[in-house]
């Protein structure tokens, strides 16, 4: 049986790394955007700045497959806690590769 968390995800994966720079100006993570209240919102546009709105240049490409664009639209703005929630860190390894032993076992067991 699986825990809730270690079920594997429904829906399209990414792969695509975490680019840092990826816009030239900073502004609203997407992500943190669309679950913040309309009160968050509103005193996040009046003051610049909110706790739970954080302000990015980073991102993930245009051709990631979990916030699709268009040729013509920006890609998508996201900090980096939202991208790590979204988007798949590492394909899973191979079953040859998980039963394969580390190079330093069979030094530490030669000695």
């Amino acid at each position: 049986v699986r825990r809730p968390s270690q079920q594997p995800k429904k829906g399209p994966i990414c792969h695509f790394k975490f680019t840092p720079s990826l816009h030239g100006s900073r502004g609203a993570c997407e992500r943190c955007w669309y679950w913040a209240s309309q009160d968050e919102k509103d005193r996040f546009l009046k003051e610049g700045h909110h706790l739970r709105i954080m302000k990015v240049r980073g991102g993930c490409c245009r051709q990631c497959t979990i916030f699709p664009r268009k040729q013509d639209e920006n890609p998508v703005r996201l900090c980096r806690r939202c991208f790590h929630d979204t988007h798949k860190e590492e394909p899973p390894l191979d079953e040859w590769d998980r039963h394969k032993p580390s190079p330093r076992a069979n030094t530490m067991q030669a000695k």
